[in-house]
């Protein structure tokens, strides 16, 4: 399982005819997100930032 520090991270995607999809959960931190997109990009880099925001209190940077 993916870990952020000590953390185990549970997700999965998926995407079909230009959309993507998201989730993931951070157990320990009783943390979740959904992500639902109308696009064929790759969400997973976006999608883990945004889980890490909940579960750590981090802050959301947008447009890297």
């Amino acid at each position: 399982m993916p870990r952020f520090g000590a953390a185990e991270q549970l997700w999965h995607n998926g995407g079909t005819g230009g959309f993507r999809s998201w989730v993931g959960f951070i157990p320990q931190r009783r943390a979740g997100v959904v992500v639902l997109s109308n696009t064929a990009r790759p969400l997973d880099g976006g999608a883990f930032d945004l889980l890490r925001v909940p579960a750590f209190g981090g802050e959301l940077r947008i447009g890297r």
